[in-house]
């Protein structure tokens, strides 16, 4: 049923992923525990890992732990940045003509300040995307190391 989901996990983390959300321990999940595993406030997955017993002796059992975690996080960010891509790719033409402006000798750079200023006017995130600050320098940064975005 997972992976019908589009989640691609193996049996042990589905486990684990199905652990944490049976809230009345019965084994199973209701309607309610399966809602709440998959949204929670901010529309993504919610797995409250800490409610699997994890024996202190066994270092498989955290490691898988750890594993999880930073799966979650990394397959998250890496929706963030998906969505991103999309809202952008919807205007580009309007961000071109934007930095076209900006870039007088056309050098095809801008530096990353222009850059994101463009794309917070050009770019119609939802409500979602716009709550966190750093969520545009984000993404940013992962196609530009340096002060300045070559935006071909």
């Amino acid at each position: 049923m997972i992976n019908k989901l589009g989640i691609n996990i193996n049996r042990d983390e589905a486990h684990v992923l199905l652990t944490s959300a049976d809230e009345n321990s019965d084994g199973g999940l209701d309607l309610k525990e399966f809602h709440n595993l998959i949204f929670d406030s901010n529309d993504a997955l919610n797995v409250d890992l800490s409610k699997i017993p994890i024996n202190a002796k066994d270092d498989t059992a955290k490691k898988l732990m750890a594993s999880l975690k930073e799966s979650t996080v990394r397959r998250s960010q890496e929706k963030i940045v998906d969505q991103v891509k999309m809202f952008t790719q919807k205007n580009l033409n309007n961000i071109a003509k934007d930095l076209l402006n900006i870039d007088e000798n056309r050098e095809y750079k801008v530096n990353k300040t222009d850059f994101e200023r463009v794309l917070r006017y050009r770019v119609n995130l939802p409500e979602s995307l716009k709550q966190d600050p750093q969520i545009l320098s984000s993404f940013i940064n992962r196609f530009s190391e340096e002060e300045k975005v070559d935006y071909r």
